[in-house]
């Protein structure tokens, strides 16, 4: 039996490798001040591009009392939030 050798990245034109460096164009700063004010209706996950998330916030984020939008607004600060597509909002501006 032979086997192929596997090529984890580095292939010309592959996009796991072109977006491998790039941040998304969302604000840091707007994202934590909507997740302050607005974090219990989702409006942080909307404006994220995180529309799932948002809607189970809207729908279900009052059962945890104000835990739910605290620990995503402890994440967005923390710089560890992702946008729709994946990418890490690292912006402040």
């Amino acid at each position: 039996m032979t086997y192929a050798p596997s090529v984890v990245g580095g292939i010309v034109g592959d996009p796991a490798a072109a977006d491998a460096g790039r941040i998304s164009p969302k604000s840091r700063t707007v994202a934590s001040m909507l997740g302050f004010f607005l974090g219990g209706l989702g409006v942080d996950c909307f404006y994220l591009g995180n529309f799932g998330m948002g809607v189970a916030k809207l729908l279900v984020g009052w059962l945890t009392r104000g835990i739910w939008p605290l620990i995503d607004w402890i994440i967005i600060i923390a710089g560890g939030a992702d946008d729709g597509e994946g990418f890490p909002v690292a912006n402040w501006g």
